[in-house]
């Protein structure tokens, strides 16, 4: 979308990001193998495309979603799947210690992603 984001007041800004978290909930399944409860937590901030600083007033504007997983010690690998009743596709980017890997995925409605080896495993 492009939007000037200056004019927003903070309460709109976080009730998008509401927005996005509630899509995230019903969009997104994190699959650990083996089988296990991952809580999630995410981190919204709005950037433009491939997180690019927002410049100009008419930039593309993305609502970024970070999210850190702190595995249980059991943990090998980790998929992730866009569920069927997503509306958008969903852009997949894994990064260990910080550092973002080179290959990523781009999820459509009811795919799921290749396969993330847990470090130390």
């Amino acid at each position: 979308m492009k939007v000037d984001l200056t004019w927003r007041s903070e309460d709109d800004l976080n009730q998008l990001k509401l927005q996005a978290a509630d899509a995230i909930a019903r969009w997104i399944q994190f699959l650990p193998e083996p089988s296990m409860v991952l809580k999630s937590e995410f981190n919204f901030t709005f950037t433009g495309q491939n997180q690019a600083a927002l410049v100009k007033p008419d930039d593309p504007v993305v609502i970024t979603a970070t999210c850190v997983l702190r595995p249980a010690n059991r943990l090998s690998r980790l998929r992730i799947k866009a569920t069927s009743d997503a509306r958008w596709s969903i852009v997949v980017r894994y990064a260990r210690d910080g550092i973002e890997q080179s290959r990523f995925a781009t999820l459509f409605p009811g795919e799921t992603s290749f396969p993330m080896d847990v470090p130390g495993k």
